[in-house]
């Protein structure tokens, strides 16, 4: 089953965006001002990983984003709906999201996703 989605979904990528570069940040220099918090310099440092990929979480399950899937059955839960293009925003993101402009274009790409294929089991809830 074929269903469309257009652009947006941009408060899903905002919040994390702004909570792994602020929450990092934090982190970074609460534990560079003192040796024993070295544990913050470690967790700062998973907060910008998990920024930089991002786009690609994004692509990876873009469920939430279709209403008639808001209130799936808990069996159905973990069934993933993923862009069309998840692995090729995988690999971009992994070799041109070091740039800023490399980055927000997946990230751009990542919340187009067009046209995207429904998984059988989760056609049910189409009806």
């Amino acid at each position: 089953m074929a269903y469309q989605i257009g652009f947006g979904g941009v408060i899903y990528a905002i919040m994390p965006t702004l909570f792994y570069s602020i929450g990092g940040t934090v982190l970074l220099v609460w534990g560079s001002s003192d040796q024993t918090n070295s544990w913050a310099i470690w967790v700062g440092i998973l907060f910008y990983v998990l920024l930089y990929f991002l786009p690609s979480l994004i692509a990876n399950d873009i469920k939430y984003r279709i209403k008639e899937l808001s209130n799936v059955e808990p069996a159905d839960k973990n069934i993933p709906v993923r862009h069309p293009h998840a692995f090729l925003i995988g690999l971009v993101n992994l070799f041109m999201g070091i740039t800023v402009i490399g980055w927000l274009i997946v990230l751009f790409w990542a919340m187009t996703p067009g046209t995207i294929v429904i998984p059988r089991q989760l056609e049910k809830y189409f009806d």
